[in-house]
C-alpha cells in the first residue's frame, strides 16, 4: 500500500477511535447523571430507584468496556499500519482545542482530557453516595437496636404479670 493509502488508512481508524472516545465520554456522562440519581435515591431511601440507577450502570459500563476492547483492535491497526506503538490524536478539533487550552492530554487528544475529568466527577460522586449509604446503614442499625430494646421490653412486661403476651398476629401494627 502507498503512502497516500496509508495516510488515508490512518485517517479513517484516527476518527473511528474519536468516534468510540466521543461515545464514551457520552456513557461516562450518562454514568455521572445516574450517580446524582442514586444520591436522590439515597436520601429519598428510594431504593427501587437506587437499584435501577445501579443496574443502567452496569450496562453503560459493560458498553464501555466493549468500546475498550474496540479501540484496543483500532489502535494495533494504527500501530500496524504506521509503525507505532501509541495513538496520537489527530483528529482537527482536538488538536486545535489541546492547542487552545495548552493540554497536554493523555496521547494528545481532548477527549481523553474530558472523558478523564468526567471520571473525577464520578469517582467524587460516587464517594458522596458511599458515605450516605454508611450513615443510612448506622441509622438503621441504630432504628434496629430501638426496635430489639422495644421487643424485650413488651416481653419483659408481659413477663412479670404471669401473663404470656398475646401472640403476633393480634398485635395491630396500625394503632
Amino acid at each position: 500500500m502507498g503512502r497516500n493509502g496509508q495516510q488515508a488508512q490512518l485517517r479513517e481508524l484516527t476518527e473511528r477511535i474519536h468516534n468510540c472516545r466521543a461515545d464514551e465520554l457520552e456513557y461516562y456522562r450518562s454514568i455521572l447523571d445516574l450517580s446524582r440519581a442514586q444520591r436522590t435515591a439515597i436520601v429519598e431511601g428510594d431504593t427501587d430507584a437506587l437499584a435501577r440507577a445501579t443496574d443502567e450502570k452496569g450496562r453503560l459500563i459493560s458498553l464501555i468496556d466493549a468500546i475498550d476492547l474496540g479501540i484496543a483492535g483500532l489502535l494495533d491497526e494504527v500501530a500496524g499500519i504506521a509503525g507505532v506503538h501509541s495513538h496520537a490524536c489527530i483528529h482537527p478539533d482536538h488538536v486545535a482545542a489541546a492547542a487552545a487550552v495548552a493540554l497536554t492530554p493523555i496521547g494528545g487528544c481532548a477527549l481523553n482530557a474530558r472523558i478523564a475529568t468526567v471520571m473525577a466527577e464520578i469517582l467524587e460522586a460516587e464517594r458522596a453516595n458511599q458515605e450516605l449509604l454508611e450513615q443510612a446503614i448506622i441509622g438503621v442499625h441504630e432504628e434496629l437496636k430501638q426496635i430489639d430494646a422495644g421487643g424485650k421490653a413488651v416481653r419483659a412486661y408481659w413477663g412479670r404479670g404471669g401473663e404470656t403476651p398475646p401472640p403476633a398476629s393480634t398485635i395491630d401494627d396500625n394503632a
